[in-house]
């Protein structure tokens, strides 16, 4: 879409949809996961990741690839409960509101909650980020996401004398 603000203004301008300008995404992997890779390699990662869930998000609606642009972003990050901080690589995405397709010039492009795109866009993301985890660090990686495992639940007794005892 351009490398500077005006640049992606004009570009935007010329692709807008009817209803949309742009969007703008933010792709932000889980920073202690992130913290696993090696630094040198962390940016690459991320943005390797932010082009392949791009293009696979656009590509899997069956559209083509738009232009877009994005920028890196790199701050600390305040850990959930914790007073710990931890490096939150991230990128701004920003993208147009219409896409080319196939058989015609362009076609406006909605994310739509009810049409599950949100839920594509997640499973997308995953793929791509547990295939570079996998990659990079191995597959031990995944057992800091999995569940604990939960004792199943004794059945309810119907046996009213074992709620309130024998009189």
């Amino acid at each position: 879409m351009g490398l500077h603000w005006r640049d992606i203004m004009k570009n935007s301008d010329e692709h807008q949809s009817k209803h949309v300008l742009a969007w703008t995404w933010v792709i932000s992997p889980a920073p202690d996961l992130m913290a696993l890779i090696p630094e040198q390699e962390r940016r690459d990662v991320v943005c390797d990741l932010t082009e392949r869930i791009v293009e696979d998000y656009y590509l899997e609606r069956g559209f083509g690839v738009p232009e877009y642009s994005y920028i890196l972003h790199d701050r600390e990050a305040n850990m959930e409960d914790d007073a710990e901080t931890m490096q939150q690589l991230h990128t701004h995405v920003v993208l147009p509101g219409t896409a080319p397709l196939d058989g015609a010039d362009r076609a406006a492009v909605y994310n739509n909650k009810e049409r599950r795109h949100d839920v594509l866009f997640r499973e997308i993301a995953s793929r791509h980020f547990s295939e570079a985890m996998d990659r990079i660090v191995g597959p031990d990686w995944q057992r800091l996401r999995e569940e604990p495992e939960i004792e199943p639940e004794q059945p309810i007794s119907d046996d009213w004398d074992s709620w309130f005892g024998r009189s």
